[in-house]
């Protein structure tokens, strides 16, 4: 199931900041852009315009994602006229740095309450969200591919939680690092592979060794995003023009070696 977005007519995304910032950017948190610049990476591929604040579980697969999804899907047709029967769409979805840094148990949470948003997390949990959220929309847009984003690496020791000065700030950032590791990620990526390619046959996006070794492309302070040169990288990756796809694997392995070297 090898990426390649440059084969769609265009390619929705639903997810988090993460998703936001692969696409396009964001202004508040990203130094240097003016309210003006312009930051979709191809044209194609559209700015997410809406953003799940919440991690995936097995609340808000069928409520906040597929309320997006419905979103999005609905501005595509009544803005641009594009449907999946008219137009070759894919969607990007996925969900993982924000259910890693989540540090509630489905047992403590009153499944009841308003919207929550930090969430709840256990693997089990997301990996049933996780083929709740692709089935529902896999019956819904038949004729639209699903394309699961994978993980990227938390680098906990790049946050410095200070950064701003209000106590509530500093002490969500503290309980954000309490479960984040190498060894989660990669299992939570790991899982999330095994489930979309060998049961829900979908194509996976998978970011983890790419991110690996790349602790300095976060944005400043901060472990959980990256940086717009990495996320051109990544880009790079995923989309591949036909005038790009001679050698296209070794040119990316290059980027890989170069960059983590």
């Amino acid at each position: 199931f090898r990426v390649d977005l440059s084969t769609y007519d265009v390619v929705l995304t639903i997810g988090d900041s993460i998703h936001e910032q692969l696409v396009g950017c964001i202004k508040k948190i990203e130094p240097g852009l003016a309210r003006t610049d312009s930051c979709q990476r191809r044209p194609n591929v559209p700015m997410a315009n809406r953003k799940a604040g919440t991690n995936l579980n097995t609340k808000s697969a069928t409520g906040r994602f597929m309320d997006m999804a419905h979103g999005v899907m609905s501005s595509e047709k009544n803005t641009y006229g594009r449907t999946p029967s008219t137009h070759k769409m894919a969607m990007i979805v996925g969900s993982c740095v924000w259910d890693l840094v989540t540090w509630k148990l489905p047992e403590n949470v009153d499944m009841n309450a308003p919207y929550d948003s930090r969430g709840f997390f256990s693997y089990q949990d997301n990996l049933i969200a996780a083929e709740l959220l692709v089935t529902q929309l896999q019956t819904e847009y038949p004729n639209m591919d699903i394309i699961w984003k994978g993980c990227t690496v938390i680098h906990k020791h790049m946050s410095n939680c200070y950064r701003q000065e209000r106590k509530n700030w500093i002490d969500d950032c503290h309980n954000r690092l309490k479960y984040p590791s190498f060894a989660r990620a990669q299992k939570l990526n790991e899982l999330q592979k095994d489930l979309m390619i060998n049961k829900l046959h979908i194509p996976f996006m998978d970011m983890y060794d790419l991110s690996y070794d790349m602790a300095e492309f976060h944005l400043p302070g901060d472990a959980l995003h990256y940086n717009r040169e990495f996320n051109d990288f990544l880009m790079d990756v995923f989309y591949k023009p036909q005038e790009q796809q001679q050698g296209g694997s070794d040119q990316v392995r290059v980027q890989e070696v170069s960059r983590a070297s």
